[in-house]
């Protein structure tokens, strides 16, 4: 069956290390919409940190799977499917947390909430978003927690929620984190209510991807392709492998694509 739709990961697949998308690679995103292809993202970052930045490279109609799976939203910012873990939960999680040392984030619109841990370090962050502190938030209900600075206190703790599914996701040395969200929520599940959305089935789909948290998407799609920059776990279990983020290697593999 041939592709029609495609979905990028984010961090380190459609951007470089360093956070930007290459111009070759805008190049490549702005020939797949004129050659028919819906495209969108699939990550655990939220509405609020990608708005500013990285969907500006997609049209205001496309959708995509943001929070681990846990909402799909358009570029507008139109909600068309969302799983919150309840209010209670996540102001239980994070005030934990931050009691045994960690540190959290979560999205809730065009914001991006963090414990004074995170602020400035998000607040640096090259795409520009909006970063606040919870102090005036009302409502805590989000797709997902992600949980910074862990520490074995931390994870005990996350391992003691019953109402949660969880992963650590190790980026690098210095980057490990948790991604907290509602039972049996991943980008997968995330994936199947947005092709359900398109009418489309999951033999034309194509995943791209080069992390942790991409691994129970590979393991649903039908055709996965995996960064040269990606985890090997992940490595194993693509259908290909293409070049380095750093190389453009996302750009060179959609140009073969039209």
């Amino acid at each position: 069956m041939k592709v029609k739709a495609i979905l990028l990961d984010v961090d380190n697949t459609l951007t470089r290390t360093d956070g930007h998308i290459s111009e070759r690679t805008i190049e490549s995103l702005k020939k797949l919409h004129v050659n028919g292809f819906t495209v969108g993202v699939c990550t655990g970052r939220s509405f609020a940190a990608l708005n500013p930045y990285i969907l500006k490279h997609f049209p205001q109609e496309a959708l995509h799977v943001v929070n681990g799976g846990g909402e799909i939203i358009a570029t507008s910012g139109q909600t068309k499917w969302i799983k919150d873990l309840p209010s209670r939960l996540v102001k239980h999680i994070c005030k934990n947390t931050v009691l045994l040392g960690g540190d959290f984030a979560f999205g809730k619109e065009d914001t991006l909430y963090c414990s004074s841990g995170l602020v400035e370090q998000n607040k640096k962050h090259t795409w520009g978003y909006k970063v606040r502190l919870p102090r005036n938030v009302r409502e805590w209900n989000t797709p997902l927690i992600s949980i910074a600075n862990l520490n074995p206190k931390v994870i005990a703790f996350i391992e003691s929620q019953s109402k949660i599914s969880w992963q650590i996701i190790e980026k690098g040395e210095n980057d490990v984190y948790c991604d907290i969200t509602s039972i049996g929520i991943n980008k997968a599940t995330g994936v199947k209510n947005w092709l359900k959305i398109h009418s489309l089935d999951r033999r034309e789909l194509l995943v791209i991807g080069d992390s942790e948290n991409d691994i129970a998407l590979f393991q649903f799609a039908e055709t996965k392709i995996a960064m040269g920059n990606s985890h090997s776990s992940l490595k194993r279990l693509a259908d290909l492998v293409i070049g380095h983020t750093d190389h453009d290697g996302l750009a060179v593999y959609l140009e073969s694509l039209v």
